[in-house]
C-alpha cells in the first residue's frame, strides 16, 4: 500500500505510517492510532480519513491547531501528494499519496522553524480613555469649594474660632466697660468684698 504519512520532524521523525481505508486518528491520548507524546498536541488532535477514493484531513478542535502547507487548518481539506501537515511543538508529517496530484511545494524548514503555532492575537477589549477638559458647572463649584476649604488645616480653623470667641465675648465687653466706667455699677459687690469702700 503506497498511501502513507511520513514523519519529517518531531518525536517520531522518520517513521512511516500507512493510511488505512477508514480513518487515522492522531493525538496524545493512547486510544489514537498514532500517539504523540507532545504537550502541545491535544488528546484528540486531528484525523485523516478516506472518502470516495480521496483522503481528507480534519482538525478536531485542538487547542494549538493544525497547519496544512503552512496555513492554519480551519475546515476539512482534501489531501494531495506531498502535502505537509504540522502540529504540536515541531511535528511535521508528509503525505504520500501517489495517485493524487502533488501539492504546491512548501519549504519544510519553514514549518520546522515555526515551532509552536502562533495563535491569533486577541483584540484589546480596553476602552480608550476619554479626557474631560470642561467639568459641568455644578461639579466645578463643588471642586472650587473643596479647594478653598482645603487651604487651612483643621487645627487652624479651630484656633481662629476660639480667638474670635475670646474677642467677641471677653475683650470687646472689657473695652466697653472700661470706656464707660461701669465697673462699680456692674461689679460693686465683688470689688467691695475684695476691698471695702472701693465702690460707693
Amino acid at each position: 500500500m503506497d498511501e502513507k504519512i511520513i514523519f519529517q520532524a518531531g518525536v517520531q521523525a522518520g517513521k512511516e505510517i500507512p493510511l488505512p481505508e477508514e480513518e487515522l486518528s492522531i493525538g496524545r491520548d493512547l486510544k489514537n492510532m498514532v500517539v504523540l507524546d507532545d504537550i502541545q498536541v491535544s488528546r484528540h488532535h486531528m484525523r485523516i480519513f478516506q472518502k470516495d477514493g480521496n483522503f481528507f484531513v480534519e482538525d478536531l478542535k485542538s487547542t494549538n491547531g493544525t497547519m496544512l502547507n503552512g496555513k492554519t487548518l480551519t475546515k476539512i481539506q482534501k489531501l494531495k501528494n506531498g502535502d505537509l501537515i504540522a502540529l504540536g511543538e515541531n511535528n511535521v508529517l508528509k503525505v504520500n499519496i501517489p495517485s493524487q496530484k502533488s501539492a504546491p511545494f512548501v519549504e519544510q524548514n519553514n514549518l520546522k522553524a515555526q515551532g509552536k503555532f502562533k495563535r491569533p492575537e486577541a483584540k484589546s477589549t480596553e476602552e480608550p480613555i476619554e479626557y474631560v477638559e470642561d467639568l459641568p458647572e455644578e461639579l466645578s463649584e463643588k471642586k472650587a469649594r473643596r479647594s478653598t476649604t482645603g487651604k487651612y488645616p483643621t487645627w487652624a480653623i479651630v484656633a481662629m474660632i476660639v480667638i474670635g470667641f475670646i474677642i467677641i465675648f471677653c475683650i470687646v465687653p472689657t473695652v466697653i466697660i472700661e470706656t464707660t466706667n461701669q465697673w462699680c455699677n456692674l461689679f460693686s459687690g465683688l470689688f467691695n468684698a475684695i476691698s471695702p469702700g472701693v465702690c460707693p
